[in-house]
C-alpha cells in the first residue's frame, strides 16, 4: 500500500490522487486507467531537552546536525566543558554535536551540560599592598579556591603601634571572583 512507503525512520507521508477536470469543469478523482499518486514525505522533528544549563526544549528535524541548531552555554563563574548523555547502565557518555544528527527518538533526547568552576583567589593585604602577619607571627594567606567555595576569613592581622580596624570590602559568604582585600588601621 501507499501507506507502507512511509515507514521510513524520521519521516511522515502524506499522499493525494491527482484531480482532473472534465471538460464541463467538473473534477474527477482519477481517469480511467490512469491512477497518479504523488507521495510527500515530511522530516519529523524531535524534542532535545536540556539539563544543567537553562536552555528551553528544542524541536529538531530528524538528521540534523545538532550543533548546526545547540551552541555551547555559557555561566557565570563556570566553564562548559561538553555535553553528554546517559547511557541504558546509567553512566555519562560524552557526546560531540558536531558528529551527531538528530536522532529519531519518538520521546525525544535529553543533553546535559558538563561544567568546570572557574578558580579564583582573595589575596588579603595591607593598605600598601604588602603581606600581613596574625598574632602569632605567620602571614596571613590567600583564600584560594573554586566558584561557589565558602569564603573562610582570616585572623585579624596585627601591626606594631596600630589596631585593625577592619577590611576595606567586605568578606563575600562564596568565592564568586578575585579579590584584593586591604587591611584598615
Amino acid at each position: 500500500t501507499i501507506a507502507d512507503y512511509g515507514k521510513n525512520v524520521g519521516y511522515s507521508i502524506s499522499y493525494r490522487t491527482e484531480i482532473y477536470t472534465d471538460s464541463y469543469g467538473n473534477e474527477i478523482p482519477y481517469k480511467v486507467g490512469v491512477l497518479t499518486f504523488v507521495v510527500q514525505y515530511d522530516l519529523l522533528k524531535y524534542k532535545v531537552y536540556f539539563s544543567g544549563c537553562d536552555y528551553e526544549t528544542m524541536e529538531i528535524p530528524y538528521g540534523t546536525v545538532l550543533s548546526t541548531k545547540i551552541e555551547d552555554p555559557e555561566a557565570y563563574g563556570r566553564t562548559f566543558l561538553y555535553w553528554y548523555m546517559i547511557n541504558e547502565e546509567g553512566h555519562e557518555v560524552e557526546v560531540d554535536l558536531t558528529k551527531m544528527a538528530m536522532p529519531a527518538e519518538k520521546d525525544g533526547i535529553t543533553l546535559y551540560a558538563k561544567w568546570s568552576n572557574n578558580p579564583y583567589t582573595i589575596k588579603f593585604v595591607d593598605q600598601d599592598g604588602g603581606a600581613l602577619y596574625d598574632e602569632d607571627g605567620k602571614v596571613i594567606e590567600m583564600f584560594s579556591g573554586v566558584y561557589g567555595d565558602v569564603v573562610k576569613a582570616p585572623k585579624a592581622p596585627v601591626k606594631t603601634g596600630y589596631t585593625f580596624a577592619g577590611w576595606d570590602t567586605k568578606i563575600p559568604a562564596t568565592l564568586e571572583k578575585d579579590l584584593v582585600i586591604k587591611a584598615t588601621w
